[in-house]
């Protein structure tokens, strides 16, 4: 395999993984509001809480694969049951093809000009990153997944340890494609901060909803809440989404972004959703 075709596939699976599940769950259920959160709230939680539930029985990659399909396909098949139960009862409300069109505009413009600065520029590995340590709990990962079983979790700490569970995905997708973690670190950082992005920019459109002024004003006010916060928002002289591109962090950002547009998005409403309720304390948890 050339480096471009391993570098176009390592980006398809970090894709897959943070986002095809919830994106399943959408389209299986009909939803138009919030779909981006929705999708990544519900992937990146999948990916996470069946690792713990490894982590408590132990077991190999092979089982916590088999696993991860067969909640993702429970939760799609359950997802399109209840939808077939309910399709008489209720329509699906259509989103407006021009406000779609608008914010798609503002969507594509930030993922194409981020992603041609991020390859120019790499990622963020100079001292005095951590990216290295880092880089240290992803290769303990992939030592575990060579050695045919999971560390067992030895108390609640273990469970609620952050170097375990992003890391363990990296991990995952550099041995499935045999490749050494280091060399797939550009494309884990573009999709990881891709998706941080994003999030700030459907929350910023959540934000800005009941406002009354124009969709293209409110594409414009959240593509500049993505702009300053990629050059403004960080530690010290840090930026966040440089520096922490390759730490569980930024996903919990992200993951907090796409939980708080949920909510917003129900508070909004007349009537609330109990189930985006409760998708979004599965979030939080």
């Amino acid at each position: 395999m050339g480096q471009l075709s391993q570098s176009i596939a390592a980006t398809l699976f970090y894709v897959v993984v943070l986002l095809v599940p919830g994106y399943l769950m959408c389209w299986a259920s009909r939803l138009k509001r919030n779909v981006f959160a929705l999708a990544f709230g519900v992937s990146f939680s999948v990916a996470v809480l069946t690792q713990v539930v490894m982590r408590i029985l132990g077991g190999s990659l092979r089982d916590w694969i088999w696993l991860y399909v067969g909640v993702v396909l429970c939760l799609v098949l359950s997802t399109l049951y209840l939808r077939h139960i309910r399709e008489g009862r209720s329509r699906t409300i259509r989103t407006q093809s021009a406000t779609l069109h608008k914010t798609s505009i503002g969507l594509i413009a930030i993922v194409f000009v981020f992603s041609i600065y991020h390859v120019i520029c790499g990622a963020y590995t100079e001292i005095p990153s951590d990216f290295w340590a880092r880089l240290g709990h992803v290769s303990d990962q992939v030592a575990l997944i060579k050695s045919g079983n999971l560390q067992n979790a030895q108390s609640i700490s273990h469970i609620l340890d952050d170097s375990v569970y992003v890391p363990f995905l990296h991990g995952v997708i550099a041995e499935t494609l045999n490749l050494l973690p280091i060399n797939a670190v550009t494309e884990a950082t573009l999709v990881t901060s891709l998706v941080f992005i994003i999030a700030i920019y459907y929350f910023s459109l959540k934000i800005l909803a009941t406002i009354r002024i124009s969709t293209t004003r409110k594409v414009i006010v959240s593509c500049l809440a993505v702009l300053f916060s990629v050059i403004a928002f960080g530690i010290s002289s840090f930026s966040y989404v440089r520096y922490y591109a390759y730490f569980p962090h930024i996903l919990n950002m992200a993951l907090m972004y796409a939980t708080l547009t949920v909510v917003i998005d129900q508070l909004q409403r007349s009537k609330i959703e109990y189930p985006l309720i409760i998708l979004s304390i599965i979030f939080f948890l």
